[in-house]
C-alpha cells in the first residue's frame, strides 16, 4: 500500500517550526512535524510505500533499517488519525 498528503493541507515553515495546516473549512488545528516528519511529508508529495519511506530514512540519517520502520509506522499511524495522509491501493 502507498500514501499520499491529503489534499488541501498547506505546509510551512514559521519561527523555526514545521507547520501543518489544514485549509479545507474552518482550519481549528495546526500541526508540527519535527525534522523526520517534514522529511517524510516532503517525501509522500507523490504517493510511496512505508518500505520506501523507510528506506529514505536509513540512506539519509544512516539509522538501522529497523529503526526507521519503527519511525515511518509512527508517523503514518497520526498521520492518518488525524487525516492528513491517505492510503492508496
Amino acid at each position: 500500500m502507498k500514501y499520499r498528503r491529503q489534499k488541501d493541507i498547506v505546509a510551512r515553515k514559521v519561527a523555526g517550526e514545521n507547520l501543518l495546516v489544514p485549509i479545507n473549512g474552518c482550519a481549528k488545528k495546526v500541526y508540527t512535524l519535527n525534522n523526520v516528519g517534514e522529511r517524510l511529508w516532503e517525501a509522500i508529495e507523490e504517493p510511496k510505500s512505508q518500505e520506501e519511506l523507510a528506506s529514505s530514512l536509513v540512506e539519509h540519517y544512516k539509522i538501522a533499517k529497523e529503526t526507521a520502520s519503527k519511525d515511518v509506522q509512527a508517523f503514518l499511524d497520526d498521520m492518518l488519525r488525524m487525516e492528513l495522509v491517505v492510503p492508496e491501493g
